[in-house]
């Protein structure tokens, strides 16, 4: 039997292709309603979006979806495109409990992402931010606010662990480094939404940490290299024609790689340094890029121990005949003579085709 509490119920099936988030359009066969007093519940069924949204009387919106796919996202360095909530109050949503199983966004997949928003005057909180990136845990927090007029946005994120060569690819099946442990933290902060995030009018602080590890092919360029200068150190490695005996699979090994840089008005500076160390060789690199115009200033100290390399010796000292006379006097005596100690050069140039140039060693001149 019905009663007056049924009649009250509304319950609405629709068929469907597509259903519109935002701009982006979402692959969505089903998407079944039901509104009862004080409450709703809309649920999707489609090859993009399948889940539920829920919420009951002034509670928190609940959202529980098995799986979202978005297109494409665009590149770190690209510029900041629209922002659709640019001027957006953010307190006038709901705080919400958002649960994802599996995000894909393009190739990259985000899976076991849990958001806690809390909504206050103006503002809009993410107490709880987690989600797993091709097996790295990431957590942090997230403030969205509204003042005079214009929305600010600020994002702290942090992954610790064994897995951060995964999140720094050439593609799907080419992770560039292997580490036994590392630590990544972004403290980042932009004007406008969570949605208007471009690294280039972003402001803050990030860190790299990696410990006992090996980037595995530098020849293809990723971007939290690029900014880090990681390439570049390599580039110098190849051009000194270093002959490590510790490499013997491809790639660069290392100890540790630590890095701090602040980025402001589209810099990154390095506050104070990126330091690499490894069996073979350490580097120090200092100096700044141009995020916007993809222009490198920087200097790079490299330290090297004791060596018998000697094409390493000739191109140090600068002329071959020297070199070769340290090898006939150290094999003479049975003992190496030569102490190599920190040279410097000088890096400027593009991001895709950096101009590496010795600063002469007895040159007192500083950049």
């Amino acid at each position: 039997p019905s009663g007056d509490s049924d009649r009250s119920n509304l319950s609405i099936l629709l068929r469907t292709e597509r259903l519109l988030l935002g701009e982006t359009p979402l692959a969505v066969d089903k998407t079944a309603i039901v509104l009862r007093p004080q409450e709703f519940n809309v649920s999707f069924d489609g090859s993009e979006l399948a889940g539920r949204v829920s919420r009951v009387g002034e509670g928190p919106l609940l959202i529980d979806l098995e799986r979202m796919v978005l297109p494409e996202g665009g590149d770190l360095l690209d510029p900041p495109g629209d922002d659709p909530l640019f001027d957006y109050n953010p307190g006038e949503l709901p705080s919400m409990k958002v649960r994802i199983s599996t995000l894909l966004r393009g190739e990259t997949r985000y899976q076991d992402m849990d958001l806690v928003l809390v909504s206050g005057e103006s503002r809009l909180d993410a107490t709880t931010l987690e989600f797993d990136r091709d097996g790295q845990r990431f957590q942090g927090e997230l403030a969205w606010a509204y003042q005079n007029g214009q929305a600010q946005t600020a994002l702290l994120l942090r992954a610790q662990g064994d897995e951060l060569g995964n999140i720094l690819r050439v593609n799907e099946d080419e992770p560039l480094l292997e580490a036994e442990s590392g630590r990544f933290i972004s403290n980042l902060s932009w004007d406008g939404s969570p949605l208007g995030f471009s690294l280039l009018t972003s402001r803050g602080a990030v860190e790299l940490s990696l410990k006992d590890g090996r980037f595995l092919d530098l020849g293809n360029s990723a971007e939290v290299l690029r900014l880090f200068g990681i390439l570049n150190i390599e580039t110098v490695t190849r051009r000194l024609r270093l002959d490590f005996l510790d490499l013997v699979e491809p790639g660069v090994a290392f100890d540790s790689v630590d890095a701090k840089a602040r980025i402001a008005d589209g810099q990154l500076v390095f506050d104070p340094e990126l330091t690499m160390s490894g069996p073979s060789a350490s580097f120090r690199l200092t100096g700044e890029a141009d995020l916007i115009n993809e222009k490198l200033k920087q200097r790079l100290e490299v330290d090297i121990p004791l060596t018998n390399n000697l094409p390493l010796a000739s191109v140090l000292l600068g002329a071959p005949q020297v070199g070769g006379a340290i090898y006939l006097v150290e094999k003479a005596l049975g003992t190496k003579i030569i102490k190599v100690g920190k040279t410097d050069y000088r890096i400027e140039g593009s991001f895709a085709e950096p101009q590496v140039s010795l600063i002469p060693p007895f040159s007192k001149k500083k950049d």
